[in-house]
């Protein structure tokens, strides 16, 4: 997807893509100094070892809470 910096305010890039969506980012999420009109390329990518052990993390906390709430 590409994205094209519509204006800079606030320490963010307003973005639009060619569907005319528009998102907020910050300019700490860019490569180098961000003017309007520069065009990025967006790519998500599945990280599914990062849910799996974000998940665990969440669950131990959980199981941690209900343990502290029965003593």
């Amino acid at each position: 997807m590409i994205l094209i910096v519509d204006r800079v305010e606030e320490g963010y890039a307003v973005c639009l893509d060619d569907a005319g969506a528009s998102c907020s980012l910050p300019l700490s999420f860019f490569p180098s100094e961000v003017k309007e009109q520069d065009a990025f390329e967006l790519t998500l990518i599945p990280r599914p070892e990062e849910k799996r052990v974000r998940s665990e993390r969440a669950r131990g906390l959980l199981e941690k809470l209900k343990r502290k709430g029965q003593e």
